[in-house]
């Protein structure tokens, strides 16, 4: 299974319209999650994670950890907010964070980065791209922005 995340807040946008795309393209089953319609908080520096790879908030980013290590490939997208990527996206990508500590749970994951906005979208999949292979060790086998 594919996991697609989808950044922008609005419905039916450019980047979820892509994200369906690639999902479709892939000939593989897909999900598309919209973080607008889930309530993720910030990380807090708690470090709390680092014995269990999960957090402990109790937030709806808790059932996604299992989601992002069982995917085949994650596709992530946002849109571009003062030429980084949007609250949500960065938000769910700093919320990665226990996926790296003890046993790293994405080393290796294939990863596409899709961005929206501006003149600037490239460098947001860029970012994107850079904070999944940095901190994460993903496989980045492509970005794409609009």
């Amino acid at each position: 299974m594919i996991l697609c995340i989808n950044g922008s807040p609005k419905p039916n946008s450019n980047v979820r319209r892509m994200l369906e795309t690639i999902g479709k393209g892939t000939g593989r089953e897909y999900t598309i999650v919209d973080l607008a319609k889930l309530t993720i908080q910030p990380c807090t520096g708690c470090v709390k994670c680092g014995a269990t790879n999960r957090c402990v908030q109790r937030d709806d980013m808790a059932p996604l950890y299992d989601k992002i290590v069982d995917a085949e490939a994650l596709v992530v997208g946002g849109i571009t907010y003062f030429a980084h990527p949007n609250a949500f996206t960065r938000t769910f990508l700093e919320r990665m964070f226990p996926l790296r500590h003890r046993h790293p749970q994405t080393m290796g994951k294939p990863v596409i980065a899709v961005a929206v906005g501006g003149d600037e979208a490239e460098q947001t999949a860029q970012e994107i791209a850079y904070h999944l292979e940095s901190y994460f060790n993903c496989t980045v086998v492509g970005t794409l922005f609009f």
